[in-house]
């Protein structure tokens, strides 16, 4: 079933790339109802996850820490929030990293497209985590930021291996979000 909802989003994304136009068909129905789901599940005025029932799992599978945008570092901020699953002082520090905190400061320079650039966050966290220490700074805040994104992206890898034994394709990590919600 998976791999048909796979198929299915890969489908429809192939059509809009290629201008092709279907009538419509049963996978449309269930594109239409995922979009519907994904669109109901992500509040995108204030970036934050309706839902307060996902875990630290769920969300985990949702974001990769190693490749994620600012602005789905609002929502990564938002959906732990919600969820009660981090501290805020750990969010609060997450939330600097975010498109709204960014894109705030003083000078702003980030276009939408930077907002929406990928980087690896984790990694990001722990240079200067490792910066902090030869300098001698306090580290209390940075490590328990490190220990965060650590924890999801153990749990990111974990969820994709058992996703991706499941299916002989390459799928994005969007697409992934997308059938894990919809699993859930």
């Amino acid at each position: 079933m998976l791999e048909a909802a796979a198929f299915s989003l890969f489908s429809a994304g192939a059509s809009l790339l290629t201008g092709t136009s279907k009538r419509p068909e049963k996978e449309d129905v269930a594109d239409a109802n995922a979009n519907s789901f994904i669109a109901n599940l992500f509040n995108s005025n204030d970036k934050e996850v309706k839902s307060t029932s996902l875990s630290f799992a769920d969300i985990s599978k949702m974001f990769d820490v190693t490749g994620i945008s600012p602005t789905e570092v609002d929502q990564l901020a938002g959906a732990l929030k919600s969820s009660g699953a981090a501290s805020d002082q750990d969010i609060a520090q997450l939330q600097t990293m975010g498109a709204d905190f960014l894109s705030g400061l003083p000078g702003n320079n980030y276009s939408d497209d930077a907002l929406n650039q990928k980087t690896d966050l984790l990694s990001a966290m722990q240079s200067a985590l490792s910066q902090a220490q030869a300098a001698g700074d306090p580290t209390e805040t940075l490590t328990s930021q490190v220990s965060l994104l650590s924890s999801l992206a153990a749990a990111n890898s974990a969820g994709a291996a058992q996703i991706n034994s499941g299916f002989s394709s390459n799928l994005s990590s969007r697409t992934l979000r997308t059938l894990i919600a919809l699993q859930g």
